[in-house]
């Protein structure tokens, strides 16, 4: 075997595992859907990577899963986001939203009143 193909052989052997890593990383970073949309296609690449021709390891598979969870949740939070704003823009919702954020402000000042 040429050395380069160790390293490559070497590399795809690694995949499965940041696979894994990424999708757990992106599942964890929810707060954050621009990230979140990066590290879960991150894991669904690697993923891809390690097959190399041949099956993919549970490692790759469960990184697949996290993964494409991940992008669907940061796609949905970010549909989220746009509908919020769209409806802040209609003024026959201004009513709507104060009250929202009243009710918002009486749970907060009741959690640290205790």
């Amino acid at each position: 075997m040429e050395p380069n193909q160790d390293k490559l052989t070497l590399f795809y052997n690694k995949c499965p595992a940041f696979s894994l890593f990424a999708g757990l990383l992106a599942l964890t970073s929810c707060c954050y859907p621009p990230v979140q949309l990066v590290l879960g296609a991150a894991a669904v690449l690697m993923a891809y990577l390690s097959k190399n021709s041949g099956t993919m390891t549970s490692q790759a598979k469960i990184g697949t899963v996290l993964g494409v969870i991940s992008i669907c949740t940061s796609v949905l939070i970010f549909a989220q986001f746009v509908f919020a704003m769209h409806l802040m823009e209609d003024p026959a919702n201004a009513s709507l939203i104060k009250e929202v954020y009243r009710q918002y402000e009486e749970f907060f000042n009741s959690i640290t009143a205790q």
